[in-house]
């Protein structure tokens, strides 16, 4: 993680800063030449030569700022990894999720999106005996509904942890499972009737 990572910046911010840090550093030494839709402007002989100092040390500082520095990143005492999603015969997506790290592993959310539909209307209404249930009967395709979740999980163990994403549609629907550390597992799961 960067410096402007861990400040909260966004990557675009960070973008634009390397190109304005860049182009004040190029400024003293083509000063009136287009790259690409940007024109560097003209500027007088005291600007440029404070620039070639100034301009050098921006550009450094913009890359000090957004060079991944490993000491910033958070410490990953969990290796969280959702093994397998797949549906039940009751209709409930069944998730595996192996911890392979020395420390708990925390699941802080998990997420239905919709990718697709059926021509049919064929799954029955599930009676909800899931630990976690998820209403997806009213969203359209692209549109997504999650729950938050507070599931530790041991180190070097594997959950399985049941979803009922309470709908009678035949979907194809995305499960993203959020760990703590914003890390997202993904897999994609068809609730089909007579799998």
């Amino acid at each position: 993680m960067s410096v402007a990572g861990r400040i909260g910046l966004s990557e675009a911010f960070q973008t634009t800063l390397l190109v304005v840090a860049l182009l004040l550093a190029l400024a003293p030494h083509f000063a009136g030449l287009t790259i690409g839709g940007v024109q560097l402007p003209r500027i007088d002989h005291r600007r440029r030569r404070a620039l070639k100092i100034f301009g050098p040390l921006a550009l450094v500082a913009a890359i000090a700022l957004v060079l991944p520095v490993e000491a910033l990143a958070p410490p990953l005492s969990s290796r969280m990894q959702l093994v397998a999603a797949d549906p039940t015969p009751a209709g409930e997506i069944d998730l595996a999720i192996v911890n392979s790290g020395k420390g708990e592993g925390l699941v802080t959310h998990i997420e239905l999106e919709i990718l697709s539909e059926g021509s049919t209307h064929a799954r029955p209404v599930l009676a909800p005996s899931a630990r976690y249930r998820i209403p997806i009967d009213d969203l359209r395709v692209g549109q997504r509904r999650g729950v938050v979740v507070r599931h530790v999980i041991a180190p070097a163990t594997t959950e399985r942890i049941l979803v009922a994403p309470q709908t009678n549609r035949a979907l194809t629907v995305r499960v993203h499972v959020r760990t703590f550390g914003d890390v997202v597992m993904t897999r994609d799961v068809e609730l089909w009737l007579n799998r």
